[in-house]
C-alpha cells in the first residue's frame, strides 16, 4: 500500500482538510481504508473508517451511521465511541484557570479539559433541530446554532465521501476532482470551466485497470505512473 495514501485523500478535500489539526495528521496517517455498508431495505449506512494499531486509541474501527430520509438526504448521524489511550485524546485539551477565594483573597490555578478543535469530532453524534425544538429552546438559541453548524459540517463531510472519496479514490488521491464539483451550479459556465468539467467526466468514466501519469510531486513507490489495480485500498 502506498504511505498516506488515504490521509492524502483527506487532505485534497477543502470540506475534510480544514478539519484536520496537525495533531490530526499523525493519527490519519494510520489510516487504512473508507468504506460504506448500507442498511438493507433503508436507505440508512454506516461509513467506516478502518486504522492499523496506533498509538491513540484501541479501535480497529470508527464508524459514523447515517440515518437518511425518504428522499436521501441525512436527518442525523451517530458516530462511535472514540477508546483514547492515556493522554492521548485529541478531541480535548488542557487549559490553566486561575480561581480566586473570595474570602482569602488567594488564587490558585486548576487544570480543566476543554474541547480541542480534531477531525474526529467528526464521529459524534449530530442532527438537524426541527422548527418546534427551535421555538421551545429559544433561550438556547447559541447552542442550537452550534448544533446545526456540527450537523451541516458532518453533512458535507458525508457528501464528499459517499459521492467522491468512495466512487473516485484514485482521482481524489491525485487532485483531480474539485470540492465543488459535489455542489449544483447555478447554471452559467464559462467555456474554460466546461471544458474542465469534461475532463472530470473523462477522468471518472476510466476504469480500475487504466493506468495514470502521476503529477511530478507525487510520492509514489510505483514510479511515474499508476495503475489502481496495482495498490491496495
Amino acid at each position: 500500500p502506498i504511505e498516506g495514501f488515504w490521509l492524502r485523500i483527506l487532505l485534497n478535500s477543502y470540506v475534510i482538510r480544514d478539519e484536520i489539526t496537525d495533531e490530526d495528521e499523525l493519527a490519519l496517517a494510520y489510516l487504512e481504508r473508507i468504506s460504506i455498508d448500507y442498511e438493507k431495505g433503508t436507505n440508512n449506512y454506516t461509513i467506516i473508517f478502518q486504522f492499523k494499531p496506533n498509538p491513540y486509541f484501541k479501535n480497529s474501527k470508527l464508524t459514523k451511521k447515517v440515518f437518511c430520509d425518504e428522499n436521501h438526504e441525512p436527518e442525523k448521524f451517530v458516530g462511535c465511541e472514540i477508546n483514547w489511550n492515556d493522554n492521548m485524546n485529541i478531541t480535548q485539551k488542557t487549559i490553566l484557570k486561575r480561581l480566586k477565594n473570595k474570602k482569602t483573597g488567594e488564587t490558585k490555578i486548576v487544570h480543566e479539559k476543554a474541547d480541542a478543535d480534531s477531525f474526529f469530532t467528526y464521529f459524534g453524534d449530530s442532527s438537524i433541530l426541527q422548527e418546534e425544538d427551535n421555538e421551545e429552546n429559544s433561550e438556547d438559541s447559541e447552542s442550537d446554532s452550534e448544533e446545526n453548524e456540527r450537523f451541516n459540517l458532518d453533512s458535507d463531510i458525508t457528501k464528499f465521501i459517499v459521492e467522491q472519496i468512495i466512487p473516485h479514490t484514485l482521482e481524489v488521491y491525485l487532485g483531480l476532482i474539485e470540492d465543488e464539483d459535489i455542489y449544483e451550479g447555478d447554471g452559467t459556465e464559462s467555456e474554460d470551466s466546461n471544458e474542465h468539467e469534461g475532463e472530470h467526466r473523462h477522468i471518472r468514466a476510466r476504469g480500475r485497470n487504466r493506468t495514470y501519469k502521476l503529477p511530478e510531486d507525487t510520492e509514489n513507490p510505483y514510479g511515474t505512473y499508476l495503475n489502481l489495480s496495482l495498490i491496495h485500498i
